[in-house]
């Protein structure tokens, strides 16, 4: 017999998504602020250096500096946004009152977080991959790791902002109990 019990559901997906896009955008272009156009920088000025020692150093010294805390600051920002109905009363009556059940409606306000983070990080990615092609200067463990370090931050301060929220579910005191983790 199968189960008509489902723990996803398309439609608040999709609704997180396009709800948000603005701040999905934001990410996406602030990553790439500090990824790729510091690439091209670094592969403009540097070309007298080895074919990946610059891009190398670059990739890497930002796993330690500035990803970090883009991490942390769009961590909060998403699960602000995909978990604002949390925030008011009229907010959480519209959303019991869909017929969702209550682990569907967080999974999928989850996953749609998820997929915001990790898209912008993975296109980023193509495209650095790109601008180091097209100079010539393709080192891809480096890349690799940054994607990979980038990817399980912004899952991790995410998923720790997420329970700040699924706790509080007040907008005031999520980022004070989120800086406190």
């Amino acid at each position: 017999m199968q189960s008509k019990t489902s723990f996803f559901n398309g439609a608040v997906f999709r609704k997180r998504l396009t709800r948000f896009w603005p701040l999905w955008l934001g990410y996406a272009f602030v990553l790439f602020l500090t990824t790729p156009a510091a690439v091209l920088n670094r592969l403009s000025i540097a070309l007298y250096h080895e074919a990946g020692t610059p891009v190398q150093d670059l990739l890497l010294g930002q796993t330690t500096g500035l990803l970090p805390l883009l991490s942390c600051i769009f961590g909060l920002l998403l699960a602000a946004a995909t978990f604002d109905f949390l925030f008011t009363a009229r907010g959480t009556g519209l959303m019991a009152s869909l017929p969702v059940r209550r682990e569907g409606a967080f999974l999928s306000c989850y996953a749609a977080g998820v997929v915001m983070l990790l898209s912008s990080d993975v296109l980023i990615a193509l495209i650095t991959l790109i601008v180091e092609a097209a100079n010539g200067a393709v080192h891809l463990p480096s890349l690799l790791m940054w994607l990979a370090v980038l990817s399980m931050e912004g899952l991790l301060f995410y998923s720790i902002a997420v329970f700040c929220a699924m706790l509080t579910g007040h907008i005031l005191v999520l980022p004070c109990l989120y800086l406190l983790f």
